[in-house]
């Protein structure tokens, strides 16, 4: 087995067996690690609004705003089911530039309600960006959904423990920005984290890392990776590929938006940086994560 592997071997304190598992942390340690300076993002947390949009506007439920044209997204099953929008006028902040999101545009998300355990497959969800002219569209009978106006909220963001971002970092340093999450108050709170940019709140691993697998074709499972190994994939190549990605939209369980990812879980719209960069916002994917 190559040393760059992400597999490795390790003993079962249950079984005493030597058994051998996914984990890219032998890859992630050979890429320069992060400055505690770099490990402070700005993102948006989004919280419930009294006022109704006057345009498209950034919400949960309602009807969505799609591109001149577009039509409702199905699946095999049928029509999929409207979550919500980011409509990104509503986020013009004096640091808007900060973030690296677009100025304008609406993005909504659809998923199959009824295949929330198999949302990384990209039949179950759709994601449609409209950049330039949009206009609503009703829902299909039986899938009107309440409408909750979201507001955008500046927030400073930091990455919780599970995420690779720590891979490689000495600990005095991690322990910096842990007592800056602390300091910033962003999480452990009570009220839903909804959350547009900076760091992810995963739930009890970076999704980033089965993402990168689910690109390159690959999947969390030793024999898939070995198989690749033994063909000359370069899957440590792979495993680091998982910084390329960053979070656009977070959506978590919640109760007043009739939300609830399976076991209290949330979900992820994930893109590459280049991606956003180059308002490629079409290019995002979707993970879901539960406890």
């Amino acid at each position: 087995m190559p040393p760059t592997s992400i597999l490795i071997r390790r003993l079962d304190r249950f079984t005493g067996e030597d058994i051998l598992e996914v984990d890219p942390r032998s890859a992630l340690a050979e890429r320069v690690p992060y400055q505690v300076a770099e490990l402070e993002r700005v993102a948006y947390r989004l919280l419930p609004s009294d006022e109704a949009p006057s345009s498209a506007g950034t919400r949960y439920g309602g009807r969505p705003f799609l591109a001149r044209g577009a039509s409702w997204p199905h699946n095999d099953q049928g029509p999929l089911g409207f979550v919500g929008q980011l409509d990104f006028s509503d986020f013009s902040d004096a640091r808007h530039h900060d973030s690296g999101l677009p100025r304008t545009g609406v993005l909504a998300l659809f998923v199959d309600y009824e295949a929330v355990l198999d949302l990384h497959d990209p039949a179950n969800w759709h994601i449609a960006w409209a950049p330039g002219p949009h206009e609503p569209l009703e829902p299909p009978v039986g899938l009107e959904w309440p409408e909750l106006p979201m507001r955008p909220v500046l927030q400073r963001s930091y990455p919780v423990a599970a995420d690779l971002c720590f891979e490689g970092m000495r600990a005095s340093d991690v322990a910096k920005v842990v007592a800056r999450r602390d300091d910033a108050g962003s999480y452990g709170s009570h009220v839903p984290s909804h959350q547009v940019g900076g760091f992810a709140d995963w739930i009890q691993f970076d999704e980033r890392f089965p993402l990168a697998l689910r690109e390159a074709g690959l999947d969390l499972d030793v024999d898939v990776i070995a198989d690749a190994e033994s063909r000359g994939a370069d899957v440590a190549a792979v495993a680091r590929s998982s910084f390329d990605w960053v979070l656009l939209w977070q959506i978590d369980s919640d109760a007043t938006a009739g939300f609830n990812w399976v076991d209290s879980g949330r979900l992820y719209v994930l893109i590459r940086s280049d991606d956003l960069a180059a308002g490629k916002l079409d290019r995002a994917r979707l993970a879901v994560a539960f406890h």
